[in-house]
């Protein structure tokens, strides 16, 4: 039996890959360890000459897997070291000039520049005296080999792609037709049950012990770990060829397992254990490895673009118009490649939209790309290296974030986006400016198109429409994309509005579980949070966000009412100047009207089954528009069609709800589903309601300009208010009394009963606990029906 494993599982030994694969400028590195390999080479593998100090890298017939790869790890270590330089443009000097790198011209075969030359026993034929192309076939080759099931070699694959990372097999132009056969390769090798030929099984047979064949090699997720990386620090230039090459693999792979485009959307939403076997048994893992690498790929090139902003515009530079001729060419062709990476994106949040049903492994999927949109559509985070060497997995980007991202347990974030909405552009070049450093006074960086589109304005429709898909269809689990909907709306610079139905969705907007990282879980003063908490303070910023949206208008909110209003006080403004009003009389004006005196442009309908046909339109609108090649022009037009209101949008007349004000729907028909989905039980508690006296109380309680509540109430149901309210489509209140009447209940709590000795995390728990989830705890939250039910 053992002769027969060693007969299906012979690796390569560390030194024979060492002699073959390793350039020789890293050679020196594992010189000294190989010195003992070669002895115990030249001594004709006799077990009995090695000593226990010994380092053992050969291979022999009695030990087929005891050679010491230890130098696979210093290899990786130096690459994603060099990698770091790159994105942080340690490459360039002071004036934009390429600094001569230890890699140089070795890759053009030219070894004028070598630290050390290797002498091998084998005498292999060193890579670096190949030229380019001839070298990318024989890796190419040799990777087929490895991953074929006649070798299944998977430490010789590895060390294989981090010889294609050293000297950059896949990038440009000339490496477009090799990352093809690249992908082809993988995807045909690629296993997904261990054959029980691997290295952890030889080392357990030791122990007369057997492992499954569903568990998880060693060697093959360090393989599947050097993927990934093949993507994120083998490529410098990722051309419009190579989006269109990988766009369609990943199609490709999606379709691989009878899984065709959905005509109807309505087909495949909701979650259906059904497919979780079928979603096992395609090669998605190999996607979701192909993604993460794609994703950290698109961040480093905004991290480029980041600090070649910063050397473009340093007043340290001495020679400020050659440095911009010189940074020019680099940090446009950067932009073109970050363009490119972002399109793939949305390209592939695209198809899994059409095709993929909800199961855990496409939830992993959908999560890796709402990370990778998120990340690049906002400024690098402070500590690179916790997402490009970690990813997010369980940890929130907002912990990693610059300030002015602000976290979900910020109360109010979401307030404050309608309060300062004029002032948001200002206030966000103002934070640009200073994290971008010293600017000379020669330039003026808000007539900067990339940095206008690529840091100032929200991002293109196509990204916000299919994010806000994939966490309709129940696409992204929070804990693994590291940020909720409303995360990425608020650090996107989107609009945030009340009349949003998905950010009163919990578990759109933050894990219902404490597996996050502990730094999600601290308050502002280090207090470690639990999940009801966390809960409790969510609900809290969208109650100050209701609380904000019901104030009156200012000239700093401005932007957050709705086109028609504005064109109000516009009109009103005309007419003021005209008859030479005085300005303070005009601004008392304008802070008597309403928002509800004209229909809001951003009401949409609440029924899930009308938010998916939206969906299913903007799908089907993006497959008939033809795409502008050109990245340039896309950098610059494109953020311009983010929706920011426009004047040309048309009001849909909408039926909206009396209790609550903002749940829309668009027929009586509609607005009676949204009740039974279980909108009545929402609309009635905080956060949702419209704001009452003991609400805004408390809120001013919470920062610190208020007295503490001393009561709370205990709500309970009007049965005969509800069956009003659904035979009326929405509420019948057509007395013009105040809204808060119909839905406050007078039943004191004892339990509800707050001091000044309890902290504030504990004091907003018991407020929404007495208010809202006593109420609710009996049912599911208000969309939930529809994630578990396909019709």
């Amino acid at each position: 039996d053992n002769i027969i494993l060693e007969e299906c599982y012979l690796p390569n030994s560390a030194y024979a890959i060492w002699s073959s694969l390793v350039p020789a400028y890293r050679a020196r590195a594992t010189s000294n360890e190989l010195s003992d390999a070669e002895q115990t080479l030249r001594r004709g593998y006799e077990d009995k000459t090695r000593k226990p100090s010994d380092t053992i890298w050969v291979s022999s017939h009695r030990d087929p897997v005891g050679s010491d790869f230890s130098f696979l790890t210093k290899w990786t270590k130096e690459l994603e070291r060099e990698n770091q330089g790159w994105y942080s443009c340690h490459d360039l000097d002071g004036n934009g000039v390429v600094a001569a790198s230890p890699v140089g011209s070795l890759g053009d075969g030219d070894h004028s520049n070598e630290h050390y030359v290797k002498k091998t026993y084998y005498a292999i034929p060193l890579l670096e005296t190949l030229p380019k192309g001839q070298r990318t076939k024989v890796l190419l080759k040799l990777l087929k080999h490895a991953t074929s099931e006649l070798q299944r070699d998977h430490r010789l694959a590895r060390a294989i792609l981090l010889t294609m990372i050293e000297y950059k097999c896949l990038d440009g132009e000339e490496g477009v037709e090799a990352f093809r056969y690249f992908l082809c390769t993988i995807q045909s090798e690629f296993i997904y049950d261990c054959d029980e030929a691997c290295h952890d099984r030889e080392e357990d047979l030791d122990d007369e012990s057997h492992i499954g064949v569903n568990h998880v090699c060693t060697d093959w997720q360090k393989f599947t770990h050097a993927v990934s990386r093949v993507l994120q620090w083998g490529i410098r230039q990722f051309t419009e060829k190579h989006a269109i090459v990988l766009s369609a693999f990943l199609k490709d792979v999606l379709t691989s397992k009878d899984w065709e485009e959905a005509e109807d959307l309505h087909d495949i939403v909701g979650w259906n254990d059904d497919d979780f076997t079928m979603a096992k048994d395609t090669p998605l893992d190999l996607v979701n490895t192909i993604l993460e690498g794609l994703s950290r790929l698109c961040y480093q090139f905004r991290c480029r673009i980041w600090e070649l902003l910063k050397l473009k515009y340093s007043s340290s530079s001495t020679h400020v118009a050659e440095t911009n001729d010189r940074v020019h060419e680099e940090l446009y062709a950067t932009v073109r490649s970050h363009l490119n990476c972002r399109d793939v994106l949305v390209s592939m949040a695209e198809s899994v939209l059409k095709t993929c049903p909800a199961t855990p492994v496409t939830e992993t999927m959908g999560s890796l790309l709402v990370t990778g949109l998120a990340l690049s559509s906002i400024d690098p985070l402070v500590d690179h290296a916790w997402y490009l060497n970690g990813g997010v997995e369980g940890r929130y980007i907002g912990s990693k974030a610059h300030v002015h991202i602000r976290s979900l347990l910020d109360a109010t974030r979401y307030a404050d986006k309608i309060s300062y909405a004029s002032v948001a552009s200002e206030k966000r070049l103002h934070q640009f400016r200073d994290h971008l450093g010293p600017i000379h006074s020669s330039h003026k960086i808000e007539n900067d198109e990339i940095i206008s589109n690529l840091f100032l304005l929200p991002p293109p429709m196509s990204i916000q429409a299919v994010v806000r898909g994939l966490f309709l269809r129940q696409l992204v689990e929070t804990n693994e994309a590291g940020c909720g909907y409303g995360d990425f709306m608020l650090w996107t610079g989107n609009a945030i509005s009340p009349l949003d139905p998905m950010l009163y969705e919990h578990n759109m907007n933050f894990p219902n579980n404490t597996s996050y990282d502990e730094e999600r879980l601290q308050d502002e003063h280090g207090h470690i949070l639990t999940t009801d908490q966390i809960k409790a303070r969510y609900d809290l910023s969208i109650l100050m966000l209701r609380q904000a949206w019901s104030l009156p208008w200012t000239p700093s909110s401005h932007d957050s009412f709705q086109t028609l209003f504005r064109k109000a006080i516009r009109t009103i403004a005309l007419v003021a100047n005209r008859h030479h009003f005085p300005l303070d009389l005009c601004l008392l004006i304008n802070s008597f009207l309403s928002r509800d005196w004209w229909p809001d442009d951003r009401a949409r309908c609440w029924r899930y089954d009308c938010d998916i046909d939206v969906l299913q339109g903007h799908l089907a609108l993006d497959e008939d528009v033809e795409g502008d090649n050109d990245a340039v022009n896309d950098v610059t037009m494109s953020s311009n069609t983010a929706s920011t209101g426009g004047e040309e949008e048309v009001c849909p007349k909408l039926v909206q709800c009396k209790g609550c004000r903002v749940a829309h729907a668009c027929s009586k028909k509609h607005m009676k589903d949204i009740f039974h989905e279980g909108h009545l039980r929402e609309c009635r508690c905080p956060p949702m309601r419209v704001p009452t006296s003991e609400d805004i109380d408390f809120c001013n309680f919470y920062l610190g300009g208020g007295s503490v509540p001393v009561a709370s109430y205990d709500i309970s149901i009007d049965k005969g208010h509800a069956d009003e309210a659904m035979d009326e489509g929405g509420g019948s209140n057509e007395d013009g009394d105040d809204a808060d009447d119909d839905w406050e209940s007078i039943g004191s709590h004892e339990d509800g009963i707050v001091t000044n000795e309890e902290s504030k995390n504990a004091s907003v728990l018991k407020y929404f606990e007495s208010k809202a989830y006593k109420v609710q705890k009996r049912e599911e939250h208000a969309f939930a029906n529809h994630y578990a039910y396909a019709e």
